[in-house]
């Protein structure tokens, strides 16, 4: 996202074309995008503090961790498997999934657009995480 790099400049004082060099790659499969160069360990983690040196200004990516969004999908999330609590909420999140499949079939059962409605606040709470 744009806006993260434009956070991540500003955070460190650094114009932002010279934050898309060094921190962002273009991604091969869709173009005009840009990702974040997977630089492991990450260059922004402190081990001495065990936390993130631009914790207010990190990438989204880094904000939903361990949940990785899909772009360009809103039915669709990849879970960093390294992390068991992310294993744990997507197993629960997948078990309410079919439970709200198997009462959409019965009488009263939430509608489309409520079922949309409640994506979109869900993805704009995560916005202002």
């Amino acid at each position: 996202r744009q806006e993260d790099t434009a956070l991540l400049a500003k955070h460190l004082k650094i114009p932002l074309n010279k934050a898309l060099k060094k921190y962002t790659i273009p991604d091969p499969d869709k173009p005009g995008v840009l990702d974040f160069k997977h630089i492991k360990p990450c260059k922004f983690y402190d081990p001495a503090a065990k936390g993130c040196k631009l914790y207010s200004a990190r990438p989204w990516s880094c904000r939903i961790f361990p949940f990785l969004g899909i772009y360009g999908s809103e039915d669709r999330v990849k879970v960093n498997e390294s992390c068991p609590g992310s294993v744990e909420t997507m197993k629960a999140l997948t078990a309410a999934m079919e439970e709200a499949r198997n009462e959409r079939l019965s009488p009263g059962a939430y509608s489309y657009e409520e079922i949309r409605a409640a994506k979109v606040a869900l993805r704009s709470a995560l916005e202002n995480v």
